[in-house]
């Protein structure tokens, strides 16, 4: 008999992945635990499936468009994201398809360390993010307005929209309330780096 999920993939707690992973808080690492025979065909595939995979890291790196990498695990025929298995197993959801998103809170998707994760928003997840283009200099939210003359800041506020903060003759002076702002949205060091 093969694994069968009890439950959409969404659904899933951490009674379903605690029989198939060890998860090592300290390293982010997932661990196969050895299958029972009920799991295979055979008493002699479940040998060979033990022998090549359990005590042995569970996942690889999936790299999407974009540059985005993260760790994935193929269970059931099923493709997981390790970080949100990690979080059920860890208690941070409660179940695999929570609407809360797991933060990597240093910017790095592979590293799934438990201090490294936590489970907010997409609103706040997005104020973690690191900065997508590499233009120089470019501070975010903070745009010389030509009509004007002056410098336009904005900031973003959640679910699309933005709020308009001010004009202000002096560039510095802009940088200063766009970071204002940014500290009293609950904003992470790390966005737009």
């Amino acid at each position: 008999m093969a694994i069968t999920l009890p439950a959409p993939n969404k659904e899933l707690t951490a009674d379903f992945f605690d029989r198939y992973f060890w998860y090592k808080p300290d390293s982010g690492l997932l661990i196969w635990k050895p299958r029972e025979v009920n799991l295979f065909p055979n008493e002699r595939q479940m040998k060979v499936w033990n022998s090549r995979q359990a005590f042995n890291k569970a996942g690889s790196i999936s790299r999407q468009v974009g540059g985005y990498e993260f760790v994935k695990v193929i269970l059931a025929k099923n493709t997981f994201k390790a970080h949100r298995i990690i979080a059920v197993m860890s208690g941070l959801l409660e179940k695999y398809g929570d609407d809360l998103v797991i933060d990597h809170i240093d910017g790095n998707p592979k590293n799934n360390k438990l201090e490294n994760l936590r489970a907010v928003s997409q609103v706040t997840n997005l104020r973690n993010r690191k900065k997508t283009n590499s233009k120089t200099g470019k501070i975010h939210g903070v745009n010389y307005h030509e009509l004007s003359g002056k410098w336009h800041v904005s900031i973003g506020r959640g679910k699309g929209s933005k709020n308009f903060i001010g004009y202000y003759d002096d560039w510095f002076d802009a940088v200063c309330a766009r970071k204002s702002a940014e500290s009293e949205l609950g904003y992470t060091n790390r966005h737009h780096q």
